[in-house]
C-alpha cells in the first residue's frame, strides 16, 4: 500500500460526516441491467439457443429472486461491456477482475467468484504424481500473460512454462497428451477437459486462491453499490459451490423425444409465471412501505462499511511489511505496527510528543551527523504539513546494532485543512543497501574481465559471457552469444548441459573443462557453476579460470621434482644453497665444487661466513672480499646480489674468475629460510674480454698501440707532466709519397711496408718511448719524462735514422723518408691530448709544405697561422655568398700594341674588412679548401656575361676572344663540360670566342684523362691554352697529341729576357719554334717594358699580355680602354671593305 494511498484513506476517514445516500430500491417492473462479454465458458456464454448460460448468469439470477429484483444479462462483445457501462447503457458489468486503473471511472463490489489457481496432471501408470510435479523438472502448460505465471515461477521453479494462446487450445494440446502438467483457472479447466476426449484424465493436484471477479458500477453510483453487496452477503458460500459444481461440465443436451417434453414444461412455466406476477403484485404494497427501512438500512450499511474498512486499514497497516507509524495532532494515541516495532526495537518506540532524549535510538545521515528530533521525517510531516520522500537514514537501535532506514513522511489533512495526524513509512533496507554495495563489486568484477562470466541457457545456448571469455576464446563477444555451449566446449552438448542444470538446482558445482579456441587451439579452464534465475527464465550461471598454465606448472613442478637432484649434478653452473637456521651450505652441486676446488662433500657443512684456507677471493678491481661480505653471507643477512665478479686464488691451481649472483629464499610469512648462490666459471670471458681489449686499443697489422690507446697514453704522460712538472715530447709521423708506393705495388706490399716501419720506429727508439699507429701511414712518438728536450729530440732522431735504413720487401730495396712534426712540453696551450696530437699535426704538416723529408718543431705561430687560415675559409665562403668576388679584365695586345685581340678574366676579392685582396692571398687556399669550384665556376659565368653584352654594345669586341683560368681541382670535376656548355647557353657568348688556359700540372697529373676532357671541350667549339708554358714537365709527345690551339709563355721567362747572360731568351725562342711547328699561336705574359716588347717581336711573337699596355681593369674601365681602338678598328673594317 502507497503513502499517497494511505494518507488518502484517511483523510476520507475524517471527510466522512454526511449520511450515505439511499439504496437501490427495486419497484415493480424495475430491472438491473448487467453487461458481460460471452466468450468465458462456463462464466459466461451463449448456450445452444445464443442465451447468456454461466455460473456468472445463475449467480445473479439467485441475486434477483433474493433481492426481489429482476435481472437482465446482455452479452456484449469484446471489451464493450465497460463502454457500456460508463455511458449509462447498462448498470454494471456482471463479472470481470479488480484493475487500480480504472478506480478513476468505476466502482468495485466485494468479491463474487475467486477463479483460483489449479495445478492439473494425468494420473495413471503413466501420469504423475503430485510429488514428481513438485519435484521434477516438467514442462506445464499455461496461457500466455496468464497472472498464475509469476505465481508458479516463484512456486515451482522446477516447472518450465510452455505458453499457448487460450485455455480452449491449451485444453486441446493436454487432451493430445503435448503437456502432462497443465495450470490456469480452476472452474473454466475442468469444464474444458469435460469437453476434450482425453481431458477426463487430468485431475487437480494442487490448487490456490487466485483473481476474485467483482461487479463495477459507474464511479458515483453508491446506492447501487450499496444495493449490489447487501445483495451478495445474502448468497450464502454453499450456494455458490453449488452453481460452480453445476457448471463443472458442459450442459446435457436431451434426446430427440424432448420436444413434447418442453412443450409441457412450456406451459407450466406460464403457469408459474402468473403465480410469480400475481406474488409481485402483492409485493409491490409491501416495497413502499419498507422503502424507508431500506433507506435506514442502506445508511447502517454505510456506516457498518466505513467500520469495515477501518478494521481493513487497521489490518492493511499491521499487516504491511513497511513500518508505518501514525502520529495524531492531538492525544489520541499513536499507531504503530508490528513492522516498526521490529525495525526501532521492541519497548523502542516513544509515545507522541516526548522529548528526544526519551526514546533509546538516535538517527543519523548517511554522512554520520545526528539528526535533531524537530528535523525526523515525522515531526516534519505532523508538525510543519512537509511531505518527505525516500530519506535513506542510519538508525542506532538501543541495543547498539545499526540498521539503514528509508523514510517516506506526509501529514494527513481534514476538509478545512488542518492536519489531522502525520504519517511515516520505514524500509529496513540494510540488506538492500548491502545488495546494492555488493551488486556494485559484482558488476565492477564481472565488466571488469578480470574473471570469465558466462549464462546458459537450459537448452545449451549461450546467454551472455563477458569480454575475458571472448579474449581467452579469440572470438568476439558477439559471435558467442547464442551459440551453443559446444561451440567451444564440445564436451557440453545438450544432454551434458540438462545434467549440469540438475546438478547446479542442488548447489555450486565445480569441475574442469576444455575448450577450444577458434584456431583450433585448446586451454583447460577451471568452472564454478551455480543455478540463476531471473523472472521465469532459468540459467546456469558460471565463472571461469584459465588453468592451462597452471597445469602446466603443476605437472612440470612435479617432474621438477623428480629431476631435480639429477638437475643439480649436471648443471653447468655452480649451486650453493645454505640453511638459514644453521648459516651453512646444505647443497653444493659437482659443477661448483668444481669452481671452488673442493670436493662437494668437503663443502657441505661449511659456514657461509668463513673461507676456506687456501681460497683468496678478488674483486674486479683486485681487492680482497672478505669472508663475511661474499655473496653467499649477504643472501643469508637477506640481500641480493647480481652478477659479482670473483676473482679466485689458489695456491698451485689455475686461477679463476667466478660470476656470482646471490638472494635470500623466503617463507610465505617473508622470513628467511635459505640463501642461495649462482656461480658462472667466466675465466674463458675473461681471457677473451682482455683479448677483445687489446686488440680495441691496439693496431691489428703492426701490434702497436692504435689511436685511442695513443691518446689515453699521451693524456696519462701529459697529468703525470703537469702533476710532476717533468718534460714529455710527441712527435707525429707521416711517410713520404707513401700513396704512390701503395698505388703501385698494391696494399698487401704497403702494408709489409708498415709493419717494418713499425718495428725499425721501435728499435730506433731503443726504449726510451713509446710507438704508436695512428692511422694510415701516420704514426706518433711518446717520449715520456726526458731529463732535457735535447734528450727528447736526440730519442726521436734515433727513432728517424732506423726508419730511414734501406730494407727489402718481396725482393724490392724500400727507402722510407717522412715528414716530422714535434711537441715538447709541457705548453701552456696544451691541456689536452687532443691538443697536443693536433699541434704535432700542424707541425708535420708545416714539414710536408716546405720540402718533406724533414723535421720541424711546434711554435705558437704555426697556430696562429692556422687560426688565420680558419678565418680566411670563413671569409672566402662569407663572400661567396654576398657576391664580393670581382672579375678584373686584362687586355691581349697585338705585338705592334695596334689591336686588341681579346681580355683575360682575372678574379679580385673586395672585402669589406680586408680590402681588395689579390689572388695570390687567396687563391692557394681556395685551391686546397675545394672553395676553388664556386669561385672559377662563378668567374667562368660572369666574364661570359660581360663579352657578350660587350659583343652587343662595342662592335670591334666581336672579334675578340675571352681568356678564363681553368684550375687543376676545376678541371678535374666530373661535370665540367656540362658547366661549360651550360653557362654558354645562358649567357648566349659564342664558343668560338672562349679559351679556356690550363696549366701543364693540371695537364700532366693524369694526362689520358686530361686528354679525354680536352677533346670534349674542343667539341664545344671553345679554344684551349696551356698557360705558365714552360715551367712545369710536359711531355713534348702528350703536347703533339692534345688539342691545344696556343701556348702562353710564362712570365718569369719575359722578364729575364734583356739580361746577357739569361737562359731565358732561348727558352723563348725554343718555345717560339716549337709553337710554329705545332702550328700553334703564342701570347707572352707580364710585359711590362719597351725592351721586352721588342726582343719579343724579334723572336717572333704575335701578341703579349701585361702593364706595359694595361693592368688588369674592372669591368667598368674597359668602355674606356675599348674607345679610341674601337673607332680604329671600325675605320679598318670600312677601308677592308671599300677594297
Amino acid at each position: 500500500m502507497s503513502l499517497a494511498m494511505l494518507a488518502g484513506i484517511l483523510s476520507a476517514s475524517f471527510l466522512l460526516t454526511s449520511p450515505a445516500s439511499s439504496a437501490f430500491a427495486g419497484e415493480p417492473g424495475q430491472i438491473l441491467r448487467l453487461v458481460h462479454p460471452g466468450d468465458d465458458p462456463p462464466y459466461c456464454f451463449r448456450d445452444e439457443a445464443g442465451q447468456p448460460a454461466g455460473v456468472l448468469v445463475d449467480y445473479w439470477k439467485l441475486w434477483g429472486h433474493l433481492a426481489g429484483v429482476e435481472v437482465r444479462l446482455t452479452l456484449a462483445e469484446g471489451g464493450e461491456s465497460l463502454a457500456l457501462v460508463a455511458a449509462g447503457k447498462a448498470d454494471a458489468v456482471a463479472g470481470i477482475p479488480f484493475t487500480p486503473i480504472q478506480e478513476d471511472v468505476f466502482a468495485f463490489t466485494r468479491p463474487l467468484l475467486d477463479l483460483g489457481i489449479g495445478l492439473f496432471a494425468a494420473p495413471g501408470q503413466d501420469g504423475l504424481s503430485r510429488e514428481q510435479v513438485e519435484t521434477e523438472s516438467l514442462t506445464v502448460g499455461l496461457v500466455r500473460s496468464d497472472p498464475s505465471a509469476a505465481f508458479l515461477s516463484a512456486t515451482y521453479p522446477n516447472l518450465r512454462q510452455q505458453y499457448f494462446p487460450d485455455l480452449t487450445v491449451l485444453a486441446a494440446a493436454a487432451s493430445l497428451g503435448r503437456v502432462r502438467v497443465v495450470a490456469g483457472p480452476v472452474l473454466s479447466l475442468r469444464y474444458l477437459f469435460a469437453t476434450q476426449p482425453e481431458g477426463a484424465r487430468f485431475t487437480l493436484v494442487r490448487a490456490f486462491p487466485g483473481v476474485q471477479l467483482r461487479a463495477a458500477v459507474k464511479r458515483g453510483n453508491v446506492q447501487l453499490l450499496a444495493q449490489l453487496n447487501a445483495g451478495m452477503d445474502d448468497i450464502r458460500l454453499d450456494e455458490v459451490r453449488k452453481l460452480e459444481q453445476k457448471w463443472a461440465k458442459p450442459p446435457w443436451v436431451g434426446p430427440g423425444w424432448g420436444l413434447a417434453l418442453a412443450g409441457c414444461a412450456a406451459l407450466l412455466a406460464a403457469a408459474l409465471w402468473l403465480l410469480v406476477r400475481v406474488r409481485r403484485v402483492r409485493s409491490w404494497a409491501e416495497v413502499r412501505i419498507r422503502e424507508a427501512d431500506l433507506l435506514r438500512e442502506n445508511l447502517l450499511a454505510e456506516m457498518t462499511r466505513h467500520r469495515k474498512t477501518q478494521d481493513l486499514l487497521l489490518a492493511a497497516i499491521e499487516q504491511s511489511p513497511s513500518g508505518i507509524v501514525i502520529a495524531f495532532a492531538d492525544d489520541i494515541p499513536a499507531i504503530c505496527n508490528h513492522q516498526a516495532l521490529r525495525i526501532f526495537g521492541p519497548g523502542d518506540v516513544p509515545p507522541q510528543g516526548s522529548d528526544p532524549g526519551m526514546h533509546p535510538w538516535r538517527v543519523f545521515t548517511p554522512n554520520g551527523v545526528l539528526v535533531p528530533e524537530a528535523d525526523l521525517p515525522l515531526n516534519r510531516a505532523l508538525r510543519h504539513g512537509e511531505t518527505v520522500e525516500n530519506v535513506e537514514l542510519r538508525l542506532e537501535r538501543a541495543d547498539g546494532e545499526s540498521r539503514w532506514i528509508s523514510s517516506t513522511a506526509a501529514p494527513v489533512r481534514d476538509a478545512s485543512g488542518d492536519i489531522r495526524a502525520g504519517i511515516v513509512v520505514i524500509n529496513d533496507v540494510t540488506e538492500t543497501r548491502q545488495t546494492a554495495r555488493d551488486m556494485a563489486r559484482f558488476q565492477f568484477f564481472l565488466e571488469s574481465g578480470v574473471e570469465e562470466v558466462y549464462l546458459v541457457r537450459p537448452d545449451g545456448s549461450v546467454a551472455y559471457v563477458n569480454e575475458a571469455v571472448g579474449r581467452s576464446l579469440g572470438y568476439p563477444r558477439s559471435d558467442l552469444v547464442g551459440q551453443p555451449l559446444s561451440l567451444f566446449d564440445p564436451a557440453f552438448n545438450a544432454q551434458a548441459v540438462r545434467s549440469l542444470l540438475r546438478q547446479v538446482r542442488g548447489g555450486q558445482h565445480t569441475f574442469e573443462a576444455e575448450q577450444v579456441t577458434r584456431t583450433g587451439g585448446r586451454v583447460l579452464k577451471e568452472i564454478k557453476a551455480f543455478y540463476m534465475r531471473s523472472g521465469e527464465e532459468e540459467f546456469i550461471c558460471a565463472f571461469g579460470q584459465d588453468i592451462t598454465e597452471r597445469k602446466r606448472m603443476q605437472l612440470e613442478l612435479e617432474s621438477t621434482r623428480t629431476l631435480f637432484s639429477a638437475a643439480m649434478d649436471q648443471a653447468l653452473t655452480g649451486i650453493v644453497i645454505a640453511d638459514a637456521a644453521t648459516d651453512r651450505a646444505i647443497i653444493v652441486n659437482r659443477a661448483a665444487a668444481e669452481m671452488l676446488g673442493h670436493p662437494a662433500k668437503e663443502l657441505e657443512g661449511f659456514p657461509v661466513d668463513e673461507y676456506m684456507p687456501d681460497w683468496s677471493f678478488l674483486d674486479s678491481q683486485g681487492s680482497f672480499i672478505p669472508a663475511t661480505e661474499s655473496p653467499f653471507a649477504r643472501a643469508i643477512k637477506g640481500e641480493s646480489t647480481r652478477e659479482v665478479e670473483m676473482h679466485l686464488l689458489i695456491p698451485g691451481a689455475p686461477e679463476r674468475w667466478l660470476l656470482a649472483s646471490s638472494s635470500p629464499i623466503l617463507s610465505a610469512e617473508g622470513s628467511i629460510l635459505a640463501g642461495i648462490m649462482v656461480m658462472a666459471d667466466i675465466t674463458s670471458r675473461k681471457q677473451m674480454e682482455a683479448q677483445l681489449l687489446f686488440k680495441a686499443q691496439h693496431d691489428a697489422l703492426t701490434g702497436l698501440a692504435n689511436r685511442t690507446l695513443c691518446q689515453e697514453r699521451i693524456q696519462v704522460v701529459l697529468e703525470n707532466s703537469q702533476r710532476r712538472n717533468t718534460l714529455f715530447a710527441v712527435a707525429f709521423i707521416d711517410l713520404d709519397r707513401f700513396k704512390m708506393l701503395n698505388d703501385s705495388l698494391g696494399h698487401s706490399f704497403g702494408d709489409r711496408v708498415l709493419v717494418e716501419a713499425a718495428r725499425l720506429l721501435v728499435h730506433g727508439l731503443r726504449g726510451q718511448g713509446q710507438v704508436c699507429r695512428f692511422g694510415g701511414d701516420e704514426f706518433v712518438l711518446i717520449v715520456d719524462e726526458p731529463a732535457t728536450a735535447e734528450e727528447a729530440q736526440g730519442a726521436i732522431h734515433s727513432a728517424l735514422e732506423s726508419l730511414c735504413t734501406p730494407f727489402t720487401v718481396e725482393g724490392q730495396e724500400v727507402r722510407l723518408a717522412a715528414s716530422v712534426g714535434v711537441v715538447v712540453g709541457p705548453t701552456a696551450d696544451s691541456p689536452k691530448a687532443e691538443d697536443i696530437l693536433q699541434n704535432a699535426d700542424m707541425a708535420m704538416h708545416r714539414a710536408k709544405d716546405t720540402g718533406r723529408d724533414r723535421i720541424r718543431m711546434f711554435h705558437p705561430g704555426m697556430l696562429r697561422r692556422a687560426r688565420e687560415l680558419l678565418a680566411l675559409d670563413a671569409d672566402m665562403r662569407k663572400a661567396l655568398e654576398q657576391n664580393e668576388f670581382l672579375v678584373y679584365y686584362q687586355p691581349v695586345m697585338s705585338i705592334s700594341g695596334e689591336r686588341t685581340l681579346g681580355f683575360e678574366a682575372l678574379v679580385r676579392w673586395r672585402s669589406p674588412t680586408r680590402g681588395l685582396v689579390t689572388p695570390h692571398a687567396f687563391i692557394p687556399h681556395a685551391e686546397e679548401s675545394g672553395l676553388i669550384v664556386p669561385l672559377g665556376e662563378l668567374v667562368l659565368r660572369r666574364a661570359c656575361e660581360t663579352m657578350a653584352a660587350w659583343r652587343v654594345r662595342y662592335p670591334a669586341s666581336r672579334s675578340m676572344t675571352l681568356a678564363v683560368n681553368l684550375s687543376a681541382r676545376q678541371f678535374t670535376q666530373p661535370g665540367i663540360v656540362e658547366t661549360v656548355r651550360q653557362i654558354l647557353r645562358e649567357t648566349g657568348l659564342p664558343p668560338a670566342w672562349l679559351k679556356l688556359e690550363l696549366t701543364e700540372s693540371t695537364l700532366m697529373g693524369d694526362p689520358e684523362t686530361a686528354l679525354t676532357s680536352m677533346r670534349r671541350l674542343k667539341a664545344l667549339g671553345v679554344s684551349l691554352a696551356i698557360d705558365d708554358f714552360g715551367t712545369g714537365y710536359s711531355s713534348l709527345a702528350y703536347l703533339q697529341r692534345f688539342p691545344v690551339d696556343m701556348l702562353k709563355i710564362d712570365r718569369s721567362f719575359v722578364q729575364d729576357l734583356p739580361r746577357e747572360d739569361s737562359d731565358s731568351r732561348e727558352l723563348a725562342r725554343a718555345i717560339m719554334a716549337l709553337a710554329r711547328s705545332l702550328r700553334l699561336a703564342v701570347v707572352a705574359e707580364g710585359v711590362e717594358t719597351r725592351e721586352q716588347l721588342e726582343l719579343l717581336a724579334e723572336l717572333g711573337c704575335e701578341a703579349v699580355q701585361g702593364f706595359y699596355f694595361s693592368p688588369p681593369l674592372p669591368e667598368v674601365g674597359v668602355p674606356e680602354f675599348l674607345g679610341p681602338l674601337a673607332d680604329s678598328a671600325d675605320s679598318a673594317i670600312a677601308v677592308a671593305g671599300d677594297e
